[in-house]
């Protein structure tokens, strides 16, 4: 039993790794329908106070000019960007 998890935290271990060294470590630049950088777009991952909580976030914009729109999901879990995209 203590071999099964040892294996399993071998191979947690090796996918948080690989996904470390892997990332980008920042988002991807806004693109057009013909795959071309948006020229002055935005698209960066920001971290801001709330509250007093210090909270991430992501801002993308094709036009900086536009105001943030700040979306603030219903609460602890998993956090909902990926499923807006």
């Amino acid at each position: 039993m203590t071999g099964l998890f040892l294996a399993l935290a071998a191979v947690l271990l090796t996918g948080f790794v690989t996904l470390t060294l892997l990332s980008p470590g920042r988002p991807a630049p806004l693109r057009d329908a013909d795959g071309n950088v948006i020229p002055g777009s935005l698209s960066e991952r920001v971290t801001v106070e709330i509250g007093g909580i210090p909270q991430g976030m992501f801002i993308q914009s094709a036009d900086p000019a536009n105001p943030v729109l700040l979306f603030l999901h219903g609460g602890p879990g998993m956090v909902e960007f990926f499923m807006e995209q």
